[in-house]
């Protein structure tokens, strides 16, 4: 049986791991364009996030093409956003699409997500496995992320940035076709030491900017992620802390040593993204960043209260901040030219001797 959802970011590699675990299988989601985001545009409510309004004309796109069973996977935990139980207002936006049906497939827990699995796909799914295919999904989570966050940095630091760009390639299709742990452990094995053999420059990165906020935007927009990497290509080190996927799995316990870091900050600061973006901020600080780039969807209500709180951290250390909210309006001109001006301070800055 075929299902399709939506791509988060290359999350779409685990949800479809997961599906095959389990005997199905996923669609590759298209690439968001503008006409997609037009399309989820116009279908969505105006208070939803950019990155909400880019999911749904990602499904309408998907519904078009004859597409009918959505699975989406969800914790249902404290950040319930676009990725959390919202099958029914999924039905009821595409309830034109004969034969739609929105079935999630998280649980909170192991107990939820296998009630989960089961009322989608029979009571012949087993608890082993349910493990395994929960396995499945969160080693590859991880592993795409540390790919993720790897060749973001090693666009900078290595002299052959072709072969980064066939690095990352070549990983994303290896995670993809890794059937269980052991093969996703080998596939961790051979990045690593794909990654070491990798030349590097003789010079040291030029600048230094630490990058938090709403990943979903720096993942999912390709225009985005392109001038991104370009930098990086540069010599210019982006260092992307991700929080979402961290956040998936945390518990209060493991989540109270951020707050307290954070509480001067937060005060009593929820168990949403922002506490995650707060640390990283104050990581980057502590490490001595040039600069913070702050990307977010417009829209979302966590990193949009999180930017008041950036510019005190950003205040305090005497450390420049661009805050840059994606939204409809969204142009690549706009965006490019804001962060190369952005550069051109911090270069200011340094070459004058206001940073180390």
């Amino acid at each position: 049986m075929n299902h399709f959802t939506f791509s988060w970011g290359t999350n779409h590699i685990a949800v479809r791991g997961l599906l095959r675990t389990l005997g199905h299988d996923l669609a590759v989601p298209p690439r968001i364009s503008p006409a997609i985001a037009e399309r989820g545009i116009a279908c969505a409510h105006p208070f939803l996030c950019f990155s909400g309004k880019l999911v749904l004309g990602q499904l309408a796109a998907q519904l078009e093409d004859g597409e009918r069973r959505l699975a989406f996977m969800s914790s249902l935990g404290p950040e319930a956003c676009r990725c959390a139980d919202t099958s029914d207002y999924l039905q009821s936006l595409f309830s034109d699409y004969g034969g739609f049906s929105a079935h999630r497939l998280g649980g909170g827990n192991f107990a939820g997500a296998l009630v989960n699995l089961r009322s989608h796909f029979g009571p012949q799914v087993r608890r082993r496995q349910c493990f395994k295919a929960y396995a499945v999904f969160y080693g590859k989570v991880d592993l795409l992320y540390k790919v993720d966050k790897r060749c973001t940095r090693l666009r900078c630091l290595s002299s052959v940035p072709e072969q980064v760009r066939e690095l990352e390639r070549e990983a994303l299709e290896r995670v993809d076709r890794a059937s269980g742990p052991f093969a996703l452990w080998r596939v961790s094995r051979w990045f690593d030491r794909a990654a070491a053999r990798l030349p590097l420059r003789e010079e040291p990165p030029s600048l230094r900017i630490g990058i938090v906020g709403g990943e979903h935007i720096l993942s999912e927009l390709d225009s985005i992620m392109a001038v991104i990497k370009g930098m990086a290509e540069r010599g210019i080190l982006l260092d992307w802390r991700s929080g979402f996927r961290m956040l998936a799995r945390s518990t209060e316990k493991t989540l109270a040593p951020l707050k307290d870091r954070c509480r001067q900050y937060l005060q009593e600061a929820p168990s949403t993204s922002e506490i995650f973006s707060c640390a990283h901020a104050l990581d980057f600080v502590s490490e001595g960043y040039d600069g913070l780039l702050h990307i977010y969807a417009f829209g979302c209500m966590p990193q949009t209260a999180l930017k008041p709180i950036l510019q005190r951290i950003a205040k305090g250390a005497g450390v420049p901040l661009l805050s840059l909210s994606i939204g409809d309006r969204f142009a690549e001109e706009g965006l490019e030219g804001r962060l190369e001006a952005f550069i051109d301070l911090l270069d200011a800055r340094k070459s004058q001797g206001v940073l180390t």
